[in-house]
């Protein structure tokens, strides 16, 4: 580790190794930040000041002096060094590939060659455009005069792209092919960084077959198992490598970077804090991204690909969090949602979107999302592409939206695809994000796509349903009944069949509630066995004899009195939720067989939980006149004492405002006590704001306008969609109020794009 402390300068370094170092181990090329004031530098030491994020220092340099040129803006004939300074610049500023291939195609020699070749594949390869990056890499590897460490190079990140293509067989022969290259110079530092990244593509290509011969089927049972003992000695000797070869004087000095941004990002939070005044730079010192730029900018250049994704990563954030105060939001809120998802980071990008969903604003998000490639997907993006479709495929345009709608739904039903590569998916369940991004893309896709996805959605394997059943679900609630052709809704009700009672109940309960007699017969029918899935599928109007009514509500009560039981014992599951809601409202629905006691007894037991409590309101809500004389006084007496003395099945929940609701459901409450509840309700906790909505929904008060325009700008989002479906309905029903204003700001408050409000779940 002595390197580590060593600034050795480019006197010297060997010329051969100058361009090498400057990208791949700059620390021992560039020059000390006091010493590049006081004299004028090579190109290749501006080369090594960009590759350590020292942007500021070299344009303060170039301002100085006439013998360096401006890297922002390098004259034509200021030499092949300089241009590759100012393509460096021009890429790290704007992304631009267009300097980069200038660049390229006139070097003084290899060396430059492969030098700005290594750039140039890293670009494109960034920018998704794997086959181009290839094609660079596949002419520097093919000179015969090469210098074999430079020839390392080319290959291993050629190794690195094609690991991501799924190509692991082509990876593992490049791989292989470097490590021997890499032999002779072990003076080298780059050597090892750059041994780094072969280790790492033997290691990953270790456990597939892609590389082995096919297996023999007349085998013995021992000759698989000495096969099988030799295949798990591969993986380990692969992993002990990567190891070692992690170890390396450039990780180290890349760690420094990565622990000096972290270090000033943390200040610069301290000092916006103490301030109340958000920073953007703190003492005149580099903004902390410029260091995590060094650090991604040197895992790229030695194809250290995991390394690469969490440090690309890792300054998307800082993108993020800094957008609002850059000048330029919409720009770096798309910059920072793109390299979240090149990176691969499928749980931030998530995040990342359903913040923007909740808050606004949508643009960055629809001009992010419509920079999803339709073909050329890698091992790197795939899972995270997925997830972003699942969650604002919707904000596609048409056209992208029916070709990415095909390929996911080819990939969930393991069909060939030219979506992304399919040499493994081990890593997450191919059915499950598949059919949810298809789901996601449907309401944005034309009109023939539901006929065509309903065709996938009965192809799906049968083996797995619970692994597609939430995609499935989610496509149902926007499937076009009116755009499906027959054939497909024929094959679809195949789906219904395949043994999940949740997805048969979602099924059948699209086709009964487009009029379908024979779903709606077999949904009747799983509901007087006591399935609650299908009788959440049916609509409050369906109609039983007295027979059937009196089993289903004695199935109900069944559930009631054991979810009763459980919670004195202390157990209790959310399903409990489903038997109180559901007897109450067949109660309400069929009183010549209704049952009441076991909805008494558990509303008024301390123990039982309050989440079944709010469950039985909330039906009662819905059909108060519905409820008997003598069943209505026992509730009501009961109601302040079940709010006030329940406990929750999750830590933190509340009965909020349940007891409200119900009082208002029931005319317990005049309209001067109503006014000051709900005043309470709305400046309380957000599970009371959120119920304060329900209220105003069907509750006229003298403060409702002013109540609901707290609520429509409210900082928590659940409140703001409840008080904006209030605020619909109050506007639809023709109402007396004066709403219009309200209208506008729940319709901002909710993020409309295009003409619609985008919901989220």
């Amino acid at each position: 580790m002595v390197l580590a402390y060593v600034t050795f300068g480019v006197d010297r370094v060997p010329s051969k190794r100058h361009w090498r170092y400057a990208l791949v181990a700059p620390r021992l090329i560039a020059p000390y930040p006091h010493e590049y004031i006081e004299r004028a530098i090579e190109p290749v030491e501006a080369v090594a000041m960009l590759a350590r994020g020292q942007f500021r220092g070299l344009k303060q340099l170039a301002e100085s002096r006439d013998d360096v040129a401006d890297p922002q803006c390098v004259p034509a004939d200021a030499g092949w060094g300089w241009n590759l300074a100012g393509a460096i610049w021009a890429g790290a500023e704007t992304g631009s590939l267009d300097s980069l291939k200038s660049v390229h195609q006139s070097p003084p020699d290899n060396r430059g060659a492969v030098a700005s070749g290594a750039l140039l594949a890293c670009a494109l390869a960034r920018a998704e455009r794997h086959n181009e990056a290839i094609a660079v890499l596949d002419a520097l590897a093919g000179c015969d005069d090469m210098d074999p460490v430079d020839c390392g190079w080319a290959l291993v990140q050629r190794a690195r792209i094609h690991a991501d293509m799924g190509n692991l067989g082509v990876a593992r022969s490049d791989a292989t092919e470097a490590q021997r290259l890499f032999v002779a110079d072990r003076d080298d530092p780059t050597v090892s960084a750059l041994r780094t990244s072969a280790a790492w593509v033997l290691y990953i290509t270790s456990d597939t077959t892609a590389h082995q011969p096919e297996p023999d089927t007349s085998a013995s049972e021992d000759e698989l198992e000495e096969a099988q003992r030799q295949r798990e000695a591969a993986q380990r000797e692969a992993f002990r490598g990567l190891l070692v070869a992690s170890d390396t004087t450039v990780s180290w000095w890349r760690t420094q970077h990565v622990a000096l941004a972290l270090s000033r990002q943390q200040d610069s939070s301290f000092e916006s804090w103490v301030r109340d005044d958000p920073t953007t730079s703190l003492g005149g010192r580099p903004m902390p991204d410029t260091e995590l730029f060094a650090a991604e900018f040197n895992a790229d250049m030695t194809g250290e690909h995991r390394t690469w994704q969490a440090l690309s990563a890792r300054r998307a954030q800082q993108t993020l969090m800094h957008a609002a105060s850059s000048g330029d939001e919409e720009g770096e809120l798309v910059e920072g949602l793109d390299a979240l998802r090149r990176s691969g980071d499928s749980r931030r990008l998530a995040q990342t979107a359903e913040h923007l969903v909740r808050t606004g604003p949508l643009q960055p998000l629809t001009a992010a999302m419509n920079t999803i490639p339709t073909s050329g997907w890698t091992r790197t993006t795939t899972l995270a592409n997925l997830e972003a479709l699942a969650l604002a495929g919707d904000l596609m345009e048409e056209a992208s939206a029916d070709e990415l709608l095909e390929g996911c739904a080819q990939l969930a039903c393991g069909d060939a695809t030219g979506l992304c590569c399919t040499s493994s998916y081990g890593y997450f369940d191919v059915q499950h994000y598949g059919t949810l991004a298809a789901a996601g893309l449907l309401s944005a896709a034309s009109d023939a796509m539901h006929s065509r996805l309903a065709g996938y959605l009965a192809r799906l394997p049968t083996s797995t349903p619970a692994a597609y059943r939430r995609g499935v679900e989610r496509a149902l609630i926007h499937l076009d009944y009116a755009h499906v052709g027959p054939a497909d809704k024929d094959a679809l009700r195949g789906l219904a069949e395949c043994g999940d009672a949740r997805l048969t109940g979602a099924v059948n309960g699209w086709f009964a509630s487009h009029g379908d007699p024979g779903a709606l017969a077999a949904l009747k029918l799983a509901a007087l066995e006591g399935d609650l899935d299908a009788l959440s599928q049916i609509d409050t109007d369906f109609a039983m004899n007295g027979h059937e009514a009196a089993a289903l509500i004695e199935i109900l009560e069944r559930g009631v009195q054991q979810a009763h039981s459980e919670a004195l014992t202390g157990n209790g599951s959310t399903r409990s939720l489903q038997y109180c809601y559901g007897l109450a409202h067949c109660n309400l629905l069929l009183p010549a067989a209704a049952r009441w006691q076991a909805i008494v007894d558990l509303f008024g037991e301390p123990g039982a939980f309050v989440e079944d409590k709010r469950a039985i309101c909330a039906a009662i809500a819905t059909l108060p006149e519905h409820l008997p004389l003598e069943v209505r006084e026992q509730i009501s007496s009961l109601i302040d004492s079940a709010a006030a003395n329940s406990r929750s099945l999750w830590p933190g929940s509340e009965a909020g405002g349940m007891a409200l609701i119900l009082k208002n459901a029931l005319g317990l409450i005049d309209d001067e006590d109503l006014d000051a509840a709900l005043t309470s309700l709305v400046f309380g906790s957000h599970v009371e704001r959120q119920d304060a909505c329900a209220v105003l929904h069907i509750a006229h008060c003298a403060n409702r306008h002013l109540l609901l325009n707290v609520l429509v700008h409210d900082r928590y989002h659940a409140v703001r969609r409840s008080a904006a479906a209030t605020v619909g309905h109050l506007a639809g029903s023709g109402t007396s109020d004066d709403i219009a204003a309200l209208v506008v700001a729940s319709a901002l408050s909710t993020n409309v794009c295009g003409g619609r409000v985008h919901h989220f779940g």
